[in-house]
């Protein structure tokens, strides 16, 4: 059972985890651990530093935390998607042991299209940030179904040779 619940739309830039404190509650020396639902290090922080090498690859670059001083541990997700949902815990320990801990239950709501049997076209929501495209100057773009090939984009236009046969215009 989580302390609290944050829902937000898959695509936003980040959402915040909240864990506010009262700083004299937290040693200096203390050590702070945000951990997702399948025990995987989302952050870490301790002796004044975030601890990039404990955290788990999938939040690299992905999280940031107040300093302890303010009493504020909430954790910024940047970009979640539907692979982020679940409770996350943080956890701070101090020499002894644990000292405090949270629970906070992540909702991230996926675009659902409902459509009409027999329509002529329906258009699937897809939003990025533009810095990616121009960071891969032939971006690839693949949408599939069961593994099925529904649409390919790459250099520069539509790859339909490459698309399963069920989706082809024939």
């Amino acid at each position: 059972m989580s302390d609290c619940q944050v829902q937000v739309e898959s695509g936003v830039e980040s959402v915040k985890l909240p864990f506010k404190t009262k700083a004299k509650n937290i040693p200096e020396d203390a050590k702070v651990e945000w951990k997702d639902r399948y025990n995987n290090k989302v952050h870490v922080h301790q002796n004044g530093c975030d601890r990039i090498e404990d955290q788990s690859p999938a939040y690299r670059k992905r999280t940031e935390m107040n300093l302890l001083e303010t009493g504020d541990l909430s954790l910024a997700l940047k970009h979640p998607t539907n692979k982020d949902r679940g409770t996350y815990t943080c956890t701070v320990y101090n020499k002894e042991g644990d000292l405090m801990k949270k629970q906070v239950e992540l909702k991230v709501r996926v675009p659902q299209v409902e459509v009409d049997s027999g329509v002529e076209s329906v258009q699937l929501p897809f939003k990025i940030r533009v810095r990616l495209i121009k960071k891969k100057k032939d971006p690839k773009v693949e949408w599939t179904e069961n593994k099925k090939k529904v649409h390919v984009y790459k250099n520069g236009s539509d790859q339909p040779e490459e698309q399963h046969q069920d989706y082809r215009d024939e």
